[in-house]
This record gives structure tokens, sequence and C-alpha cells, in this order.
């Protein structure tokens, strides 16, 4: 009869899930559980025998067993018990009931052997369904190492292995066999294994709840992460069995499936969406011409029904309902299902443009399957159609005023030049408006914009409907005149363009009176290349405006000599401001009833080293048209408060400041450094402004104006009574100074209105309070005229030219002599 130890044994090894198997030293079987039988020898479990060696029984195996595979033969039995010896850890095998066991074999100090056999079946059945739904998933259960432990109804150990120990990291120590259950709970207490609290209370509620020796299934996350199945059933002779499984990778994988499965269900999810949001309209076909999906889009190009497009639909009856509907792409719906048809069995991409009803347009891409379907995409291509007309329009058109462009102008020039050889002479004429400048900085760019559709209209009624116009940019247009009447035909064109451009324009209550000048080059005397023509037809317009504007003027070939001294003298101008060659002279102001210098103004002057000096007369317009102007007046501000620096305290400067100075947002600024740097009190500094100045007048003008103004600088109208507006403009501003042009003092001893206009202009200056000053004094009777009038001072040869700031210094100003004033001798 067994005693109560060999069975609570029996129990421990009937209790493992998994084939036993025990062996002493002398390889003698001394211990097998049913499941181990059963799984080696089917049918046949008693043949196990206690006292069998391992050979014997693996033979034994090899020769009858059931389970035995023909791959089982003398070779493998040795394999087999070299390996054993070896114990070189798990292997797995397969039986020939294709039932895959994992066998794990321990050595033990005694010499005895454990050869535990779990069933891996299940799981291998799972990971292989598992590789078949998901290629994704690469991990491979390949062991699964339990760990035992076993307590008695007092919560004694009956037994336990390494594994145990192992999986829960219990320490060596713990693996005595006196160790109690709470001993275990406590040590996992005390390292917070079941989280913050009191440990003894934990501790007393596990061995509590151990008591019941209830069936439980649980699993433990250790600290590095790995997952602990732990399974617990009640023994049959009292206690608790319990197994521990290491199910880290069997979760991990669970999470991939299951990230997998959100991966796959997110990505179908996106791709319904991106049909849906798809500007393109998208349906698929099989081979047999049957609807397999379509999007949201390829539903509304076509503006198709419900039950037209559910899966199984057939192409021919969508065809057909839109040919019954009078798509007209469809008025012959065979002839196209064919076409549709011959591009199906082609095995080729295609592309088809369909015309629908309503002039909508729709581009059909479509690519075979390799199964004999198709799919195709649809794409209203209507607004992309009437786009690309726009652009071409647009590339060759001026988006103001809708004409010909520069581009479109010298494609019909290459077009038209070889006619030149059949008699089809042609002339170029280049034209640009007088006074547009003006009209932008007066009433603004929006009436400039106005101004030059109604401009281009006028244009239109100049010439022939063969004629091509064209806006080049800016206020600059051209004309093609095919004729060959030439250059006769040019020449009335042009007197016409003149005549009708000088009348007024009225554009919102604002009228605007302009002019052209027009520059005309005929082929082929004057070139037979497109862009050497209109630069011809360019030379000769430049050359009308110098001669007067308003007029028109043919192209010369010395004209070109010409261009080319202008073009030099713009790059000498750039190279004159990088290398310093500006200087500046001043010309001294008179008052008139002391004869004392009150100031100096500043003349900029260009010494060129090879033209010598340069009139300002000749570089200053050149200087505002390439932009110039700006950094040279700022240059004129500084340098002449630097000069002035070294004058008497009393004595001012005055600086011309040009209208393109005050379009510049950087004026105030200029100033206000300037004055810092030089140390020169702001009311020695006079600037001096002209009416086309004033003629900017808006808001920003005047608080430029003011600013200058509250800072202390003295404000002088200069070259007064020449325009138009002169007194309204004394309104606009409370100016410090005015300056009479000398044209009026030239004119005193030949003409009776100018000496009225001089004294009137004296007698306005003492009304309001400001002083007076007469330019170009050159002789003692106008200096007598201008001082009986009212002026209070004057300047101009009768004094002194301009002249070099090393001049007036030795002249005026020979010795230190601050607070000083000077007398003319």
């Amino acid at each position: 009869m067994d005693s109560p130890l060999e069975c609570q044994l029996t129990d421990i090894v009937e209790s493992i899930p998994a084939g036993f198997l025990m062996c002493d030293a002398q390889e003698r079987i001394v211990a097998c559980n049913s499941l181990y039988k059963k799984w080696f020898f089917p049918g046949m479990e008693d043949i196990v025998v206690l006292g069998m060696t391992f050979e014997e029984l693996l033979r034994l195996f090899a020769a009858k067993s059931p389970s035995a595979t023909d791959r089982m033969d003398a070779d493998w039995i040795e394999r087999r018990l070299a390996k054993r010896r070896r114990s070189d850890g798990p292997f797995e095998h397969r039986l020939a009931d294709g039932r895959v066991l994992r066998t794990s074999e321990k050595r033990n100090e005694d010499g005895s052997t454990i050869s535990i056999h779990v069933d891996m079946t299940e799981l291998y059945g799972q990971k292989e369904a598992a590789d078949r739904t998901s290629k994704q998933l690469q991990v491979i259960l390949k062991s699964i190492d339990q760990g035992i432990s076993m307590f008695d109804k007092d919560l004694d150990v009956v037994a336990f292995n390494p594994r145990f120990l192992e999986l829960l990291d219990f320490p060596p120590e713990l693996g005595d066999a006196a160790t109690k259950f709470d001993d275990f709970i406590r040590y996992n207490a005390e390292r917070g294994e079941y989280g913050d609290g009191d440990s003894d209370q934990q501790v007393r509620e596990r061995v509590d709840l151990a008591k019941q020796f209830q069936p439980h299934l649980f699993e433990r996350v250790r600290p590095d992460g790995s997952v602990v199945e732990i399974r617990g059933t009640p023994a049959p002779g009292g206690g608790m069995v319990t197994t521990y499984t290491d199910v880290t990778e069997h979760r991990r994988y669970e999470e991939a499936l299951l990230k997998r499965d959100q991966e796959l269900t997110e990505q179908n999810e996106r791709f319904n969406a991106a049909l849906d949001n798809m500007s393109q309209g998208l349906c698929l076909f099989d081979r047999n011409r049957r609807l397999l999906v379509c999007n949201r889009r390829y539903i509304e190009l076509y503006d198709l029904p419900e039950e037209l497009v559910k899966p199984g639909a057939l192409f021919d009856d969508i065809v057909r309902f839109r040919e019954q509907r009078g798509d007209q792409e469809c008025s012959d719906p065979q002839s196209y299902l064919d076409e549709w048809k011959e591009i199906i069995e082609s095995g080729e991409p295609g592309m088809k443009i369909q015309t629908l009803i309503g002039d909508r347009t729709i581009a059909v891409n479509h690519q075979p399957m390799p199964n004999g379907g198709w799919v195709s995409t649809h794409e209203d291509t209507t607004e992309i159609q009437r786009i690309q007309a726009r652009l071409a329009h647009m590339a060759h058109h001026d988006s103001l005023t809708n004409l010909p462009n520069r581009t479109f102008l010298r494609e019909r020039v290459e077009m038209a030049i070889p006619g030149i050889g059949r008699g089809q002479n042609f002339s170029i004429m280049c034209l640009d408006l007088d006074r547009f400048k003006h009209v932008n900085d007066t009433i603004g760019h929006p009436m400039g914009d106005k101004l030059l559709k109604a401009v281009a209209d006028r244009l239109r009624n100049c010439v022939r409907e063969t004629d091509t116009i064209a806006r080049l940019g800016g206020d600059e247009f051209a004309i093609l005149q095919i004729s060959n009447d030439q250059p006769k035909a040019a020449k009335l064109t042009a007197q016409r363009i003149c005549e009708v451009l000088a009348e007024p324009f009225d554009l919102d209550n604002h009228q605007v009176v302009i002019g052209t000048s027009v520059g005309i080059a005929v082929a082929p005397e004057d070139g037979v290349d497109p862009d050497q023509l209109i630069k011809n037809a360019d030379m000769a317009l430049y050359r009308a405006k110098n001669d007067g504007r308003g007029i028109y003027r043919f192209f010369e070939a010395e004209m070109d000599a010409r261009m080319q001294i202008r073009r030099n003298l713009e790059i000498d101008l750039r190279k004159a401001f990088q290398k310093d060659e500006f200087e500046l002279h001043y010309q001294p102001l008179v008052d008139l009833e002391t004869d004392e210098i009150t100031g100096f103004e500043a003349l900029l002057r260009w010494s060129h080293p090879e033209r010598g000096n340069v009139s300002p007369a000749e570089f200053i317009p050149v200087a505002e048209e390439i932009g110039l102007i700006v950094p040279l007046g700022e240059w004129v501000v500084r340098r002449a408060c630097v000069d002035a620096a070294g004058w008497p305290t009393h004595t001012k400067v005055a600086v011309n400041l040009s209208p393109a100075q005050f379009r510049n947002d950087e004026l105030v600024n200029t100033v206000f450094n300037a004055l810092a740097t030089s140390r020169i009190a702001p009311q020695r500094l006079e600037l001096e402004i002209t009416e086309h100045v004033l003629l900017q007048h808006n808001e920003t003008t005047l608080a430029k104006l003011h600013a200058l103004r509250d800072m202390g600088v003295r404000i002088a109208m200069d070259d007064f009574g020449t325009g138009y507006s002169s007194l309204s403009y004394l309104r606009s501003f409370p100016f410090d100074k005015i300056k009479i042009d000398r044209s009026f003092i030239k004119d005193l001893s030949n003409q009776e209105e100018a000496d009225v206009i001089v004294k009137a202009v004296a007698g306005l200056s003492q009304d309001l309070g400001i002083t007076a000053t007469a330019e170009g004094v050159e002789t003692e009777n106008q200096r007598e005229h201008v001082k009986a009038a009212g002026y209070s001072e004057m300047q101009g040869f009768l004094i002194s030219p301009a002249r070099p700031i090393d001049e007036i210094n030795a002249e005026y100003f020979p010795q230190p002599t601050a607070g000083k004033k000077r007398r003319l001798a």
C-alpha cells in the first residue's frame, strides 16, 4: 500500500497539465503520469512499466507506438539518447497524430532526470491560424516553461520547482523545503509587489484568501514587464497545486493582433474616406463588366441613381441610362460600348475626354486589371480647361486693359516678317503717355489704371481690325500696322493717336489731360528682327519725347548712337555714386537790407574723370529715371549738414528735395539722422520743395511736411509762380519762405507782367508774414528792383555763382567766426 507521501507525489504528478516522466540515476523509470502514457503510447498505456530503462522505453516507442513516425528510426533513437545525455535545453517534436510536444529535461544532482512534455498543439494551431490572417505577426511561441508549486492544507510547502522561483523572482533562500506560503507572500508584500499599503495587512488578506482553496486564474505583471499566468487548482487531498506560466510573448502576440486589427480597421476607414473625398470619380469593374466599387464623386459626376451603382451593376446598364437621359457622348451607346470593349481587351492603359451636356468635359483614365477587369478615374476638367484657356489668354494679354502683351506682339511681328518679300510691309509704333506719373501721384493709382483702360479704348478706335495694339507695361503701348502704304499709313495713324489722346479724359468727375509721343520703325528699312524693330521704335519714341512731346518721330540710324550715349551716362552715373564723384557747391543767400549772408543753397555737382563737369540738367533727370535720386538726395542732406556744421551758428543751409524723396518713407528719419550726426540746430536747415511735391497732395505728404517743421526745420516753396495752383498751395501748408522763380526776375526789364507778378509775390509774402527770396539776380538793376518790391533775400550770380565748400570757407569763413555775421564786401 502506498504511503501518504507517495499518494501526494502521485497527485502532484497527475495534476501536472503536461506529460511527466522521471528516471533515476540508472535511467530507470520511477514516475510517469497518465498524460505521458496517453500521448506517447495511445491505446497501449499499460506497456509503460516502472523500472524499465529510458532507452528500453524509447526503443519500444519507436517500434510499436502509434504516436511514432517513420523518421523515428535507429539513428533517431541514438540522437535522442545523445541529446538526453547533453541536457542542452528544451526541444519540440511532432507525434504521428499531429500532436506537438515541447520536452524539457532536467538532470538533478542525484543523477535522476525529470522530463516534462507540454502539449503545444493548440498554441501552434493558433499561431498557424494567426499566420494565415496576418503576415505582420512574426513572433512564434517557441517554448513555455512552467513553474509548479504545491502547498498542503496547512499551507506548508509540499513541493515546487526552480522555475517557480525564477518566474516570480524569489531569492534562493526561499527555496528551502521549510518555507511556508506566507513567507512568499510577505516577501512580495515587502518588495511592493502588491502596491502601496501596510504589508502585514496585505499578507493577512492573501493568506486568508488562500486558505479557502478555491480554483483561481489570474495574471501578474512583473516589474521587468513580464507577465506570469497563475493557475491554482485544489488538490484532492487538500491544499493547492499552482502552475506558473510565462505568457509574456503570448500577451504581446495578442496585443499585436489587436493592434493589427485596429490598424486594418483604421486603414479600411481611411481607404473609404479617401475614396469618398477624392476630387476624381473612381470605379472598378470586373472582367464581366460588373461594378465592384465606386466612390461618391463618380456618382455625382454623372448624377447616377443609387440603385444603378450597387456592386454587381452592369457597365452597359450605366451607359444606356446616360444615353436615355441625353448625355452628349452617349448618342450612340453601342459604339461607345464597343470602343470600351476594345480598350479593355487591348490590356493597355487609355485616356478619353468625354463632353457632357452643358459643355462639361470629363477626362477618363482607364487602367486594365490583371484579372481582366479595369479601374478608371473620372475627373471634371471643365474648370481646368477654362482656366487653361484663361491662362493662355493671360500669357499673351495684359490683365488691366485686355490688350495683347509684349510676347503676343513679338509673335505677331515674327508672323509678319515673311510677308515683307510679298510686298506686305509693316510698321511698329511705340508710344507712352505724357504726365501719366503726375496722374498717379495726384489722384492715385486706381485712377491711373482707369486712365490706362480709357487710353486702350481710344487706341482701339484709332486702328484697323488687322492692326495689333499691345501694352508693353506701365504707360507704354505699341502698335503693329501691316500695310503696303508704309510709312504713310504709320504717319497718319500716329497723327491720329496724338490728337485723340490729347483730348481730355473724364474719370469719375476728374478731368485729366495727358498726351502722348510716338516712335515709329518701318520694316524692312529699319530692320527685320522683331526685337530690333521694337527697340528702334522705342528709340524714336525717346527722340519724340525729347523734341517736345505730343509728336511722333520715325527711327533714324543716329538715334541708336544717342541711345548708347544715354546708356553710358546711366552706367557712369551709378559708378559715380559708388565712387563718391559727386560734390556740393554752395551759392550765398543775402539779406537785402543788411547785405549780410544769411545762408547758402547746396547745389549738386558731378565731376566725371573723363566727361568733366556734367550739367545737373543732364544727369538729374536720368538719376530720377533709374531710381538713384533718393539715395543721392539722402547723401546731399547728410553732406550739407556736415558742411554747415563748420559755419557760424546763425548761417542756414538750404537743400532741395525731389518729389521722389517725399515718396520715400524714410525721409523724416534721414533728416533727423543728418541733424543728429552733424549736431546743427534744426532751424539752420531749410528744405526747398517745388509745387510738384504738393501735386502729391495727400495726408502722407502733409504729415511728412508737418513732421519736419515740428522738428524745427524750415520749409520753403521753390520756383514759386511756375505752377498752376501756387496760391492754393500756400493754404495747404504754412511755409517759412517763398522763392520766386528766376524766370520772373530775368523778364523784369522786358515784360510789364513780370514786374506786376514780382511785386504781387512780395506783397503776398509780407501779408503772410513769411520770407520772400528772389532767385537769379544777376544785375544791380534787378537787385534794386526786388529790394524796392519788398523782398527780404536774394541770390544769384550778382553775388556769387555756386562754389565748392573749400572756396566758400576760404572767402567767407577764413577763421573761426562763431556768432559773427558776414557782410558782403
